[in-house]
């Protein structure tokens, strides 16, 4: 029985009955369990830990499918837009078909997009049942705009993906996906792709990862403006905190005008912050340093 759970368990809380006959789980165990209500029977032909409230991926499982798009990006830990919401799950076409018609579909059909396979998707099956990001993010390219999708590209640049990973997209992806990773530069969060190109947008010149004698700033407008954009996970720990804190101190003695924008500035008050930033540049903060500063350090773009 225990090896049932685990199994179950491993697999998100759902399988098919034949993938738990072939996991060595013998049919009087699977009976046995469902007498005791150890497990309970969603729709003919699947086995599920009981829950109150299914996971994502159980669900996906449940489907038939497995979890894509945003939800996978947002599962593996990378940026993504507050929006679309919602479940996302890649199915095969015969799956999406008959999807409607579904006994689960008036429970979590509402709260679900499914996104159809692709010939041109390099991964058929998903580890898990969530697919990995460079799975996620072709689907992710038939929900986002260009913008976001360049932001979640940087994200998966400091997520593990190589360049080289990224580049291959091309390959299989949309006109709206090789638009994005045209723009590719890397960044330190999506937040900061997201001002980055907002700020191009506004016909700002923003250079983005700028070595300013020890300290890597994420943006600077003109000579003297550094933009510092903090993410989701800022500031998770008081090191880092102290040492963000010495970062401006340091390059405002060297005659720098720092502004911080935290995850509300960019994503709720943008308006107000990019409207900080002209009254900034009307000042001409970003063409000189401040009076009595000792300008020494070296620029060099990363």
């Amino acid at each position: 029985m225990d090896d049932l759970l685990a199994l179950l368990a491993a697999n998100h809380g759902a399988m098919r009955h034949h993938e738990l006959l072939a996991g060595g789980v013998s049919r009087r165990t699977i009976a046995n369990a469902l007498a005791a209500k150890l497990i309970e029977q969603p729709k003919r032909g699947w086995y599920a830990l009981p829950s109150d409230t299914r996971s994502d991926a159980q669900v996906a499982r449940l489907i038939g499918g497995t979890l894509t798009c945003v939800t996978a990006l947002r599962h593996h830990g990378l940026w993504v837009p507050r929006s679309p919401q919602g479940r996302h799950v890649r199915t095969p076409e015969r799956t999406a078909r008959a999807w409607p018609t579904d006994p689960l579909y008036s429970k979590y059909g509402p709260g679900t997009k499914l996104h159809r396979d692709s010939r041109k998707w390099r991964s058929p099956e998903a580890t898990g049942g969530i697919d990995e990001p460079l799975t996620a993010v072709l689907a992710a390219a038939q929900c986002l705009t260009a913008r976001d999708l360049v932001a979640v590209l940087e994200s998966m640049l400091q997520g593990g993906c190589t360049l080289e990973q990224i580049g291959a997209l091309g390959e299989q992806s949309t006109a709206g996906l090789r638009d994005a990773l045209s723009r590719v530069v890397g960044a330190d969060s999506g937040n900061e792709s997201l001002v980055r190109m907002r700020l191009q947008q506004a016909r700002i010149q923003a250079t983005p990862r700028v070595r300013l004698g020890p300290w890597t700033v994420d943006l600077l407008i003109g000579d003297w403006l550094v933009i510092e954009v903090d993410g989701y996970a800022y500031h998770s720990d008081r090191a880092e905190f102290e040492r963000d804190r010495l970062k401006d101190r340091e390059l405002v003695t060297r005659g720098y005008t720092v502004m911080r924008l935290a995850t509300r500035d960019v994503e709720s008050t943008w308006a107000a912050s990019l409207e900080h930033i002209r009254q900034t540049m009307r000042a001409g903060w970003h063409r000189r340093p401040r009076p009595g500063a000792q300008p020494d350090y070296e620029r060099e773009v990363d």
